[in-house]
């Protein structure tokens, strides 16, 4: 292992660090709320963490200029497909505004998106 630069992620021990202790957690949970059909409901943990861990996978993605946990784009995609069809089938019901609902569902596909593009 070794140190390339001054940054604190300039050094294989520090990426290895990242990479395990919490891009992989991330992703396992993320995968693990899409398994369960009530954790990936928008009032269970599909907004409370599902969603906040997309997008702290897609910073740490874009900072780090690596494929966040070995998750590919393809993974992206199927989660992104998922989460949406639970979202849509529920969102609505909880919320009155089509107009904050259709902002919330962009927000969503965009934070997916720029994921799946940061991995291709």
């Amino acid at each position: 292992m070794g140190t390339w630069g001054p940054g604190n992620f300039d050094s294989d021990y520090a990426l290895n660090w990242v990479q395990h202790e919490v891009l992989n957690p991330m992703a396992q949970r993320i995968e693990a709320i899409l398994a369960d059909p009530v954790a990936c409901e928008w009032d269970e943990d599909g907004e409370a963490v599902l969603m906040p861990a997309v997008e702290v996978l897609t910073i740490l993605a874009r900072r780090l200029g690596f494929s966040a946990s070995g998750v590919t784009s393809e993974t992206v995609q199927r989660w992104k497909q998922k989460y949406l069809k639970v979202f849509d089938a529920t969102f609505h019901t909880a919320n009155g505004s089509e107009e904050f609902n259709a902002e919330r569902r962009k927000v969503i596909v965009d934070t997916f998106e720029e994921l799946e593009k940061l991995l291709l």
